[in-house]
């Protein structure tokens, strides 16, 4: 468990020259790259995949009426860590430091993340356990509740979550954690950053228990009030750091989104020499955005592990080459997305599901080192700092080939490419 008191103090607003409301007002723009920083429309050509499109229409805008309003950077000569400053005179809240740190544990602690196996169709909620220190990333679709809460009550021995990160309002991201009896064992949870915009009443059921939690102590704040007013770093322990993007598609608390997916949360998570990317379900706007304001951002030397995108999607841009072999270059792919019902009986995959050929392609064009939770059941990711280690606890689900079901075990630390999944029903 950890505690701290660096709470965002509202009431600057009211004394300084410019109201909060207005200020937030003056800085909403539309979701548009930073100049110069477009992909070209051939990257964006080679991305696109028509065969998605009807099977992934559940996951698109619930507010397709709606217009987006969107927080852009205004200049590119401010950088990130000193925008709050440039937008306020003074950092507004700080969030941890070198010396400072949130988390208490020892430098011989490392890092645990998991990727939980869904059971729902589509489906995303990852686990990061970093000693007593625990961030949990999205909870998957309601189905998926029961088995969120039993990595929590597994990892989070305290009973205290220390950050929670909900990407964007899609029902698969979120319905897992809008059941109370998700967190029947979870007293409080330290942090919340979540996408910050009301949205439809879809999302009520979630509110309702950051509501709660924030009634009880918990820090809250929607992903533009982290942006605009701090560096967007926690500073977590010596070794570890996480850094909240501004993709400048991110939408004010107030407003609402015409594609929840391209206001995704992205941020990087740096544990000594290995950094995790997370991403939600972002798209080609999202990844411009990232590549436009954080050109440096991760280092040659480095081990990537990146989760990919959209369960593994290519519509919208989503996992793009250009994004992937230009600037993320990953080691290490893990995707999240449940086996869909109508393919675990006798009859095979009869229906063309997440993920998709097009994103493991554009994957294979970098590494060979992917995963997918659908096979290998829920993924462990261990770094020890330097290296990153893969292991499957496996899966909970079947599938078949020829009417013969395929062995689960079998599959429990492959990557996809040796799967029977890929062999028999993505290779074209």
């Amino acid at each position: 468990m950890v505690t701290h008191d660096n709470r965002f103090d509202i009431s600057i607003f009211r004394r300084g020259k410019m109201p909060f409301f207005l200020l937030l007002f003056t800085l909403v723009t539309a979701c548009t790259p930073t100049t110069g920083s477009s992909l070209s429309s051939s990257s964006l050509s080679e991305t696109s995949s028509s065969s998605e499109t009807s099977s992934s229409s559940s996951e698109s805008s619930s507010n397709s009426s709606s217009s987006s309003s969107a927080y852009s950077v205004p200049s590119s000569s401010i950088s990130m860590t000193s925008y709050s400053t440039a937008i306020t005179g003074s950092s507004v809240f700080t969030l941890g430091s070198a010396g400072n740190y949130l988390s208490s544990e020892t430098n011989s602690t490392e890092l645990n993340v998991y990727s939980i196996e869904m059971h729902d169709q589509y489906g995303d909620a990852t686990l990061f356990d970093y000693g007593n220190y625990e961030i949990l990333v999205d909870g998957g679709a309601q189905a998926d509740g029961p088995y969120v809460k039993a990595v929590l009550d597994t990892y989070v021995t305290d009973h205290v979550l220390d950050m929670l990160v909900v990407t964007h309002a899609h029902s698969d991201h979120y319905g897992g954690l809008a059941s109370t009896s998700t967190w029947s064992n979870i007293t409080n949870i330290t942090n919340i950053v979540d996408y910050g915009y009301t949205g439809a009443n879809y999302t009520s059921g979630y509110r309702s228990i950051r509501s709660s939690y924030v009634s009880k102590g918990s820090e809250y704040h929607p992903i533009t009030e982290l942006i605009m007013h701090s560096d967007g770093i926690y500073h977590i322990s010596e070794r570890m750091s996480l850094q909240f993007l501004n993709t400048n598609c991110y939408v004010a608390p107030g407003g609402t989104a015409s594609d929840p997916n391209t206001t995704s949360i992205c941020f990087l998570l740096t544990f000594d020499n290995t950094v995790f990317y997370m991403n939600g379900d972002s798209t080609v706007d999202t990844d411009t955005g990232v590549r436009s304001n954080y050109p440096g951002l991760i280092s040659a030397d480095q081990v990537v592990v990146s989760k990919g995108a959209h369960h593994g999607s290519a519509s919208n841009g989503s996992n793009g080459r250009t994004f992937l072999q230009v600037f993320l270059k990953p080691d290490y792919v893990f995707i999240s997305g449940a086996i869909d019902l109508v393919n675990q009986t006798a009859s095979g995959v009869v229906e063309v599901q997440h993920p998709y050929y097009a994103a493991i392609h554009n994957f294979s064009l970098h590494t060979d080192q992917v995963y997918w939770n659908g096979i290998n059941g829920t993924l462990t990711m261990h770094s020890d700092g330097a290296a990153i280690t893969m292991t499957g606890a496996t899966r909970t689900l079947d599938y078949y080939v020829q009417g013969v079901v395929v062995n689960r075990a079998s599959e429990k630390n492959i990557t996809i490419f040796q799967s029977q999944w890929y062999l028999n029903y993505l290779v074209p």
